[in-house]
């Protein structure tokens, strides 16, 4: 309504009211628990509750910069000095209303107080929480993220506790999981809701069971925030943007040069001075994370909130301007972000200048402006320290939570991204024959040559549109597939590549740098783009509309269009015919299931017809073209159908028909490539075997629990620790590992495929997913069975040699397995591609050469293109750093193998390092690591890290015998290799190695075996090559002993069997072959890091790892510090397997120390290091970090400490033999009967 002269508008006060159905599906009011009908919330919105609580956390913001602090005006005149802003969530936007209404309610506002101004962005825009809707980059790393968490505990004991408390409530039986329905993570915000709302809303009172909500606390925890953690990029796209805001405004605001308000008023009203932005719980605790400040913290309660507070030193040095700290109950508003609290510190809106400047590219003019001023943070009302402000001089004298505003933004300039949009973009997709890669980047879309990363053509594109590209393809000629074309007779358009985002196409090509073609709304007026697939030539595009409304045919040639309505399949549900194109669709636009069959080019009906069908769910043509097959819903048993190329109904199977024994439903369709035989998997781990043209039942292919197959064979691989991976023959009956996962809800075949030229028959049944059987159609029987560690990731038969299989598991070890029916014994290939993060796939790489077999493994990132000789005696690769950018990656697909790194499900982590797998526990050890950083801005950092578990030993304490019941890769009983859960540990930390910032510049290791394998997944992270100085002062600890302690390996030995890397051997002392005292060991320790540290003094070195075990590393800690206990065993340096424990410069030591020369010689004394009393070696360290295991997927772990000096019996005498001790962390012979009873 407006008044007459339509001036302004009249206010329109109303209610609102819920409708809803009844039970008699009548509509009827909602009601709240004591039957309110007015103003009852949906779903997403604030509950009285949370508008209770809000308002009062606005009434505390008002007690402390109104009452307390005079920051903030008694009477506000205008709303012009606060800046508002709000997610696009109702709840968001109406917090922030609360908790203004709260700091100053009606009386505190003038009487002709303006409508205050809040600010909001288009989701697309969004920064104020993680945008997993609109920013890809961040929802593929996210739901790696989960898909790792979902992996890590969802066949874990504690998940099986999860399922026996609440698991009956679960929907259809299943149990509770990570990636359940609904998710842990649900669950819990539900727990968390009815908790905050009073008795009337709680569930069954198991789900408030105190160890329950722990687990699921946790869970949710890690799921949704380690990324934050453990990935540079993760914090960029997550919350870079946002903190750059915060971090750019407090700049701007000592510079000043933001303008002053949010629009220029005539009154000269003061500037922004207060920040309110309404966001959310995930918004908190990835801000917090990402400034390593979360650790250990729980999930945010409702109502939480974060203060950013800008203070400016007064005129007496060490005197702030500080708000005084007020009691409050833990609040839970969705954020405040932003708050200055000195008034010459007034935060801007609009910044300008240096404010968006990183740290390295000011002046040194222009950060002394910065010199005097302070950044605190407080979460829920308590104070947060930053760990990179802990180090001295980046904070406030005497107090760490004054965050120096330089440090502050250096941390944050880490993770600030130039451009949000760009740093959100990134989807890449190689073509069908794997020589090319197509690839956005920022806003352009680039072709690389996947053989040497070369670029071959570079497209602009409109910024906009790059960063909404949710879609990449590569055109593939649907007769061939991945048969071999020759460069020279290619068709035209054989090399198109289109991308798309919800609403438009685009068409280049690889070959013809001129040639664009566009599509405005290809989805039409029906929604988003669902799918979209190149068609049977390179002319025509398919695109599927949202929600299976329909598809359409789109002729680039002609500009023509042609919707099919009612399409039932997006994947399954169409197919063209091999040779002539024909498109046959399956539709339901009634009851009935219908298939319409198209002509090609010009697209009109060539026929249709009703199905007898309950629920077509696939299609599929021969690949002569002569048979068009079509499958039922698994509720109608194993029943398809078979059509003539006519449309006439030629058979129908519908399995067996024994009541006892009942078929169960089609989940893979395989035609042979001749079109002689149909293989349909069921869900019943069986294949049925149908040869045209009568389409009989010719065999049935039975995957079982025990297998025996007189004329075949059964491979299983075995892990040899001196010999490796290689597959031996299979006692029969075998029994593969069986299918423990009960999550899943559909079970059978899960992939079959022909070889080239149909003689054999792949499959794999996820009742044993860790084997691969191998059929022979023509004489129907078992031909080959292959038994795996771990399960089966894909499989895939060479293109043009039909005896050739490649097979990859699910590990992450860089592994190939292959299979021929011309070998004697199939064969595995290490790959040396390195642990480099994100999941590796494989792709045959066909060529014309018959005599080459090539294949390129990876992720684009670092690749080898590998070469497998025809005899298979000998494989080849080369390894490849990739010129690429990070690229995605997904299992093969089913069309071809432009599936390989696609953007669709499992995203590359790059540059995140994630550790999956089985966790499985076994009695080992860890060595233990030293990182060693001197002073170098605001990171300097100096840790120590623990090694993983290895084998155990034994030894007789009279004589020194060791012995073991297991092989060592070195021959040296003492010096047994990591288990594998070792492995485990090792590949974690390496992750958290290559994160570490200032880059690791050497790398430094104790010459046991088991520390260079320690070692080994952080040095793959850097290539093939990778230098590890071997150093024996940084060697075992032995206690002293009247026989010969073993000595490692010659560095010759270890090279040999650690070829990609270069050892070099440097070192600075040889401990005593009779043992020391844990006087000598210190003094030996101090020795060595005096050489190690002159050596890097030297050569400008500033940060070095050191690998080596638990006694040593005590003794590195206490002679970088300085400080020798009085008591030897205090606990003063904790050694848990793969802890790092972090040193850092005393800031101005490294001006005073020069570094020592080597006086040490063989026979002599240790050499006196004058380090105790404070002093330390090279100047002195602080410790920061004291055995770090957050990176561990189980954290701490076997630890360590002094014991006694632990020597040895120095008269013979009937000692029995003792197993060697894990919490000794392989300080191998220092186990005694004094330890053993200790432990």
């Amino acid at each position: 309504m407006t008044r007459k002269d339509a001036s302004t508008w009249d206010e329109l006060h109303w209610r609102r009211r819920l409708e809803t159905f009844g039970d008699q599906d009548q509509p009827v009011f909602a009601s709240g628990p004591n039957g309110e009908i007015d103003n009852v919330c949906q779903l997403g919105e604030l509950t009285d509750k949370g508008r209770e609580t809000t308002l009062a956390l606005g009434q505390r913001l008002r007690q402390l910069y109104v009452e307390q602090l005079g920051f903030m005006p008694r009477l506000l005149e205008n709303a012009d000095m606060i800046y508002f802003r709000a997610t696009p969530m109702p709840r968001a936007l109406e917090s922030v209303q609360q908790a203004f209404w709260g700091m100053y309610p009606p009386a505190s506002r003038i009487a002709k107080f303006p409508p205050p101004t809040i600010i909001t962005r288009t989701p697309a825009d969004e920064t104020l929480y993680p945008n997993d809707s609109n920013c890809r980059r961040f929802s593929q790393l996210s739901r790696a993220f989960a898909q790792r968490t979902a992996d890590k505990w969802n066949k874990t004991i504690e998940m099986d506790y999860l399922t026996n408390l609440i698991g009956k409530w679960m929907p259809d039986g299943q149990p509770v999981a990570v990636d359940s329905h609904p998710r842990l993570s649900g669950i819990m915000d539900t727990i968390n809701s009815t908790l905050a709302h009073g008795p009337e809303t709680r569930l069954p009172s198991e789900f408030y069971d105190e160890k329950g909500r722990e687990l699921i606390e946790k869970i949710g925890v890690e799921e949704w925030f380690s990324g934050y953690n453990e990935s540079q990029e993760y914090r960029i796209v997550g919350v870079g943007g946002l903190m750059g805001d915060i971090c750019s405004r407090m700049v701007a605001n000592v510079e000043g040069s933001g303008k002053k308000r949010i629009e220029e008023y005539d009154s000269d009203q003061t500037k922004i001075k207060f920040g309110i932005s309404g966001c959310h719980d995930t918004t908190l605790a990835a801000v917090l994370s990402s400034l390593g400040a979360f650790g250990g913290e729980k999930w945010p309660p409702y109502t939480s909130h974060i203060a950013v507070e800008l203070f400016k030193e007064e005129a007496s040095p060490g005197k702030i301007s500080t708000p005084n700290s007020i009691e409050r109950e833990p609040t839970l508003w969705e954020s405040l972000l932003g708050a200055s609290v000195s008034k010459v510190s007034e935060t801007t809106l609009v910044t300008e200048g240096k404010s968006r400047k990183r740290m390295a590219q000011l002046s040194a003019e222009e950060k002394k402006k910065l010199d005097g001023y302070y950044v605190r943070l407080r979460y829920n009302d308590e104070l947060v320290v930053v760990p990179g402000c802990k180090v001295q001089g980046n904070h406030l004298e005497g107090d760490e939570s004054f965050c120096t505003l330089e440090a502050f933004k250096r941390i944050v300039d880490k993770f600030t991204p130039e451009n949000w949009r760009e740093a959100s973009t990134r989807i890449s997709r190689p073509s069908p024959n794997g020589d090319l890669i197509a690839s956005i980047e920022k806003s352009n879309l680039k072709i690389y040559s996947a053989i040497d990363g070369s670029i071959l053509h570079s497209q602009q594109l409109d910024v906009d549109f790059a960063s909404r590209c949710r879609f990449i393809r590569w055109f593939q000629h649907r007769c061939r597939g991945t048969q071999i074309v020759n460069e020279s007779t290619r068709d035209s358009g054989e090399r198109r590549v289109l991308i798309a985002d919800d609403d438009t196409i685009q068409v280049f090509d690889a070959q013809d740098h001129q040639y664009h073609a566009r599509i405005n709304g290809a989805s039409g007026t029906t929604g988003k783009i669902a799918n979209v697939e190149f068609g049977h030539t390179a002319d025509e595009v398919l695109v599927f509309s949202d929600f299976g409304i329909k598809m359409t045919l789109w002729s680039l040639a002609s500009g023509r269009g042609v919707e099919i309505k009612d399409p039932k399949s997006a994947r399954y549900g169409y197919s063209f015919r091999p040779g002539t194109g024909h498109l046959a669709v399956l539709l339901r636009p009634e009851t009935r299931d219908t298939v319409m069959v198209l002509a090609p080019k010009a697209q009109e009906l060539e026929y249709s017809s009703t199905l007898q069908t309950i629920d077509a769910q696939g299609i599929q043509w021969s690949h002569d073209g002569k048979w068009l097959v079509i499958w039922d819903a698994e509720s109608a048993g194993l029943a398809f159908h078979v059509y003539t190329a006519n449309g006439s109904l030629f058979k129908t199977y519908l399995g067996y028909q024994d009541a006892d024994n009942p078929s169960l439903g089609v989940n893979k369709v395989e035609w042979d490539p001749s079109a002689a035989y149909l293989a349909v998997g069921s869900n019943k781990h069986e294949i049925a075997l149908l040869k045209s043209p009568q389409f009989g039942l010719t065999a049935t292919f039975r995957h079982q629990a025990t297998i025996t197959t007189p004329n075949g064979f059964i491979w299983q691989e075995q892990d040899d620790p001196s010999q490796g991976r290689s597959y031996v023959p299979a006692p029969q009956p075998a029994s593969p590992p069986a299918n423990k996962n009960k999550t899943h809800l559909k079970e059978g075949i899960t992939q079959l495929a022909f070889n080239s030229d149909g003689s054999l028959l792949a499959s794999l049944s996820d009742l044993t997913p860790t084997t691969v059987w191998i059929w022979s159609p023509r004489t129907l029987t078992l031909f080959t069975v292959l038994i795996h560690h771990s399960p089966v990731k894909f499989f895939c038969w060479h293109p043009t040699k039909p005896e050739l299989l490649m097979i990859q598991c699910m590990a992450n070890d860089p592994l190939l397995h292959f299979w021929s029916a011309k070998w004697d014994t199939p064969r595995i290939l290490h790959v040396p591609v390195g642990q480099i993060g994100g999941r590796m796939e494989a792709a045959w790489i066909p060529t014309l050469d018959e005599k080459r077999t090539t294949f390129l493994f990876g992720n684009l990132r670092i690749r080898a293109l590998c070469r497998i000789l025809n005899d298979g005696e000998t494989l080849h690769s080369s390894f490849m750093p990739s010129r690429l950018p990070p690229m995605s990656a997904t299992r093969f697909s089913e069309r071809g193998p432009e599936g390989m790194f696609d953007e669709g499900n499992s995203m590359d982590l790059s540059p995140v390092r994630l550790s999956t797998g089985t966790f499985t526990r076994a009695i080992n050890f860890g060595e233990d690591m030293c990182l060693m950083e001197e002073n170098s801005e605001i990171d300097d950092t100096f840790d120590f890290k623990k090694h993983p578990f290895r084998g155990s030993y034994s030894i007789n304490y009279n004589t020194g015998e060791i012995r073991t019941g297991v092989p060592t890769p070195t021959g040296i009983a003492a010096d047994p290799a990591l288990t594998s859960y070792g492995v485990e540990q090792a590949k974690q930390t390496g992750k958290k190695l290559i994160s570490i910032e200032p880059k690791i510049e050497r790398v430094y290791s104790s010459p046991f075996y088991r520390c260079i394998q320690t070692l080994s997944p952080y040095l793959s992270e850097l290539g093939y090559g990778a230098e590890i100085v071997l150093d024996a002062g940084l060697g075992e600890w032995y206690g002293a002993a009247p026989f010969n302690h073993p000595q490692p390996a010659p560095p010759s030995k270890l090279q040999s069997l650690f070829p990609h890397f270069n050892l070099v051997p440097r070192t600075s002392i040889i401990p005593s072959i009779h043992g020391e005292s844990i006087e000598e060991l210190h003094n030996r320790i101090a020795y060595a890091l005096s050489i190690i540290l002159s050596d890097c003094l030297k050569e400008g070195i500033k940060t070095i790892v050191i690998c080596g075990h638990a006694a040593p590393i005590i003794g590195i800690g206490r002679a970088l510090t300085g400080r020798m206990p009085e008591d030897v065993e205090e606990e003063d340096f904790d050694t848990f397997t793969c802890g790092i424990t972090k040193f850092v410069r005393r800031r101005g030591e490294e001006q005073g120390w020069r570094g020592v020369e080597r006086c040490w010689k063989e026979g002599e004394r240790v050499p006196v290091v004058d380090w105790m009393e404070g002093k330390g070696v090279g100047g002195g360290y602080d410790c920061v970090e004291n055995s770090n295991c957050e990176h561990l997927a189980n954290g701490a772990e076997r630890g360590w400490h002094f014991s006694s000096d632990e020597a040895f019996p120095p008269a013979p005498g009937e000692i029995p033999d003792i197993g060697g001790f894990g919490d000794h962390g392989d300080a191998v012979g220092n186990v005694n009967v004094a330890r053993e009873g200790k432990l």
